[in-house]
């Protein structure tokens, strides 16, 4: 019996009959004994060969088999690993190391069930290894068995109080059952015993996740990095708190260095295409996206995102069919629910779309994004009662929480506001911030006073339609700054929660034409420029809209597309399009000989964008901002539309509910712009034949 592997194994040496070569005992003991010390010294490569001519000699030798197998699952040969182990236990199922390395070997494989089995095994073995119980609860973790893994960790802590891992565990393990002040509590524990615990600091900063304080998340991370530059796991996390908050500039970088420490690692693979997608490189992200599908195909936000980015790239049925079957693989997660339904609404089947989201809310009653796509769909179809009030989970989206929690005043919830001041705070677009305007008007007629926050570009436009308030633009970094130059305040609430108080219905949709109020003076300028442009309407032109985040592609209109609307007779085109549209314009005139009057300063400037407006006969746009501008100010505006527009437009009908002189022009199937531009384009030349369009009044003026 060989005493020096008797105390590492806890037994006897194990039956070699059988050998294939008749080395003797005390030769085999040398072998090993050699192999074992080049073994603890780190020197691997030669260890293994020692392992394998005891093996060549004694092919059942467990020890080395064993051994051999522990190399090659640290070398992350976790097969290999699994063979040899099994071969060991199967020769000797009573050691307790042998069972616990197997089921590390399973676990790096991908095989956590039989892993389960293993590590419980060992603690069977040798119940009072509290490494054993405490890879079993790391386990139970990872399968989702929050309240077994929290069990393990007890008893461990029991078994050996103070140990500082034990706490940092049992904090993860209270983390995923959603217990965060005990989880806090233990973490906290374990920052006392060691305030340079980078793992405790990270697992504090999943909490702060949890609690929605990115901010808090973030400084916990950077605090962590600052103890230790290398950690790949402070520097993943943080780089998914920065994609939370937008900053995908600092979010690369910091999924750059984590990629050079695990270069293969799903996740910051995933966050890598993740960026790119956010960048708008479809092309890279779609390629990434499938990378990593492949690499980690259970990861099914990779899976989802996937879909998403063939849907924004324009393929849509591609991306459906694609959603489709990732339902079928995965019809017990609400997220894939919400994906394949989000996908039928493009395509214009709502009821089966809102089928999905009832599902998803079914599997995940919290779910957010759920709940704001059965929002929007009520919104589309004019059921306002239900869709405003679903509408406020969008102020626990992760990336907006920080805008939504600037302001401490109470939030109005909708109770009378006479002798109390009433702050209306900046959320979303320029059109959101317009449309929402609407809602003002009455706001201002029962508060004592209203502060209105908005974006720069309004201040001058809004200043003049709501004399009787104050309004201020966006604060920026710190809002006490900001309110110390406003009135006190004493409510607040944002611009897209006014809805939910005074549009509940569609009766309380002020009908007048207009709330907003250009510049007189610069109307009239504009006028005179107008006249000097060659003669028949002047009308307004936009044909892109949105960003990526509000599918510019399906909203958008190719210039040339619009060659029916452009080659009318008797009509002047003035373009209001945002961004540059210097190449499209060019290509126009080159090509056709078509010239679309083009003012930068009218664009640059919402004050001469508004009174541009006001100057022209008719605007006709995509679904974009300026059809908000035009119709708060009682302008013409006619609007093409796609087939599932945002919520705001309707989802049927000529009209929509919030301006009385917008006219929709709707696509009767999926992407079928020429059935709407055709339409337009009939419309168009009956008016250039006989010019008269609906007068358009004054915008409302508030009593001073």
């Amino acid at each position: 019996m060989r005493r020096w592997l008797k105390k590492l194994f806890g037994r006897g040496a194990p039956d070699e009959s059988g050998s294939a070569n008749p080395a003797s005992d005390e030769r085999i003991d040398e072998w090993m004994r050699e192999a074992f010390t080049l073994h603890q010294s780190g020197k691997l490569a030669d260890a293994e060969d020692r392992y394998r001519r005891i093996l060549r000699a004694r092919p059942g030798n467990v020890d080395a088999l064993y051994l051999l197998g522990e190399i090659a699952n640290r070398s992350g040969r976790h097969e290999r690993a699994i063979e040899l182990i099994g071969k060991a236990i199967a020769a000797n199922d009573q050691v307790a190391a042998f069972h616990h390395e197997f089921g590390s070997a399973l676990r790096a494989n991908l095989e956590p069930m039989r892993a389960e089995q293993s590590f419980a095994r060992a603690i069977e073995l040798a119940p009072d290894d509290l490494q054993f119980l405490t890879s079993l609860g790391d386990l139970q973790l990872d399968l989702g068995k929050a309240a077994a893994a929290e069990q393990s960790f007890r008893e461990v802590q029991r078994r050996l109080p103070g140990l500082l891992s034990t706490s940092v565990n049992l904090g993860s393990a209270l983390t995923a059952q959603n217990r965060l002040d005990e989880a806090t509590e233990s973490l906290n524990e374990a920052l006392k015993q060691d305030p340079f615990c980078v793992q405790a600091l990270i697992n504090l900063s999943v909490i702060s996740i949890k609690r929605k304080d990115i901010p808090g998340a973030q400084r916990l991370l950077e605090r962590a990095m600052e103890i230790d530059p290398l950690s790949f796991e402070a520097r993943y996390n943080l780089s998914v708190v920065l994609l939370k908050q937008r900053h995908f500039t600092e979010a690369m970088r910091m999924l750059e260095d984590a990629a050079r420490i695990r270069p293969d690692h799903p996740n910051v693979r995933y966050n890598l295409a993740r960026v790119r997608w956010y960048r708008g490189e479809y092309a890279a992200a779609e390629q990434a996206l499938r990378d990593v599908v492949r690499l980690a195909p259970g990861l099914i936000d990779a899976t989802i995102d996937l879909g998403k980015v063939l849907h924004e790239s324009g393929r849509v049925r591609e991306a459906l069919e694609h959603m489709r079957g990732v339902l079928h693989q995965h019809p017990g997660q609400a997220i894939a629910h919400v994906s394949f339904g989000f996908a039928l609404e493009m395509v214009g089947e709502f009821e089966q779309a809102m089928a999905c989201y009832e599902k998803a809310l079914a599997l995940d009653p919290d779910m957010v994004q759920a709940h704001l796509n059965r929002a929007n769909l009520w919104i589309l179809s004019g059921d306002f009662e239900r869709g405003w009030q679903e509408y406020e989970w969008r102020v626990r989206i992760d990336e907006l929480i920080a805008t939504y929690q600037r302001y401490p005043m109470p939030r109005w919830d909708g109770s009378a506001l006479a002798g109390r001041t009433l702050l209306v705070h900046a959320e979303q677009g320029l059109g959101d911030e317009i449309m929402y305007g609407s809602c003002i008007p009455g706001a201002i007629a029962q508060a004592r006073h209203c502060v209105i926050e908005c974006a720069d570009r309004l201040v001058p436009i809004f200043s003049r339609s709501f004399p009787q308030a104050t309004v201020r633009a966006v604060a920026k970094g710190d809002t006490g700054e900001w309110l110390k130059n406003v009135p006190p305040i004493d409510v607040q609430i944002p611009a897209g929660s006014l809805p939910l108080h005074l549009r509940r219905k569609a009766v309380d949709f002020p009908r007048e034409r207009a709330y907003l109020k250009a510049d007189p003076a610069r109307v009239t300028q504009w006028g005179t420029r107008l006249a000097g442009l060659r003669p028949g309407l002047k009308v307004g032109l936009s044909w892109r809209g949105g960003t990526r985040l509000t599918r510019n592609l399906l909203r958008s209109i190719p210039l040339e597309r619009l060659l029916p609307l452009l080659q009318q007779e008797g009509i002047c085109f003035v373009s209001l399009q945002y961004g540059d549209a210097r190449e499209e314009l060019d290509r126009v005139i080159r090509r056709h000989g078509i010239s679309i009057q083009h003012w930068q300063e009218a664009i640059d400037d919402y004050e001469e964008t508004a009174a541009l407006m006001c100057a022209l006969d008719l605007t006709v746009s995509v679904c974009t901002a300026v059809v908000h501008l035009g119709g708060a100010l009682g302008r013409p505006v006619w609007t093409m539309a796609p087939l599932r527009p945002e919520a705001r437009y309707g989802v049927s009908g000529d009209t929509m509910p919030w301006y009385a002189s917008v006219r929709m022009f709707r696509q009767p199937g999926f992407e079928d712009w020429d059935s709407v531009i055709s339409k337009v384009a009939r419309e168009l030349a009956a008016l250039a034949a006989d010019p008269v369009l609906p007068s358009s009044p004054a915008a409302v003026t508030l009593a001073q």
